[in-house]
């Protein structure tokens, strides 16, 4: 392969990968796409695939286009994550991703509740506000 120079934007984070999928068949999936420069899939201690892999091309343009082509397409049953993977010296891992997705989700989640709680307590308070009210005007009737 010629000499590339790395370029923000030209290397690509593939995700959501099958554990059956083999390299030739992820390269078959990305070639049409540009010229594929690098490519890693990685694998654990056991030589298991670990479901996600990097490839890069010699240009951005090649990398949006695999983008917006690949990215949510089923792969034997997967939806793929093809996004820009992280440039920023300090890569996160896959799992840490999903959890932080996971947390903000939760967040989410509780702000509803509390947001839910907090409207039932206005309405209690309504209601209770006005039995006062009520009883009130009853007693002074009487």
């Amino acid at each position: 392969m010629a000499e590339v120079k790395e370029e923000n934007g030209n290397t690509l984070f593939v995700g959501g990968l099958d554990k059956r999928i083999r390299e030739i068949h992820l390269l078959d999936l990305f070639k049409p796409y540009g010229t594929v420069t690098s490519f890693q899939f990685l694998f654990t201690k056991e030589g298991q695939p670990r479901g996600y892999a990097f490839i890069r091309y010699d240009n951005k343009a090649s990398a949006i286009k695999a983008i917006e082509k690949l990215n949510g397409k089923i792969a034997m049953g997967k939806s793929l994550t093809v996004k820009i993977a992280n440039q920023s010296g300090t890569k996160k891992k896959p799992e840490q991703e999903n959890l932080e997705t996971q947390k903000q989700a939760e967040i989410i989640a509780i702000k509803k509740k509390l947001k839910q709680l907090e409207n039932q307590n206005v309405g209690k308070k309504r209601d209770r506000d006005s039995d006062q009210q009520n009883n009130a005007s009853k007693k002074q009737k009487m």
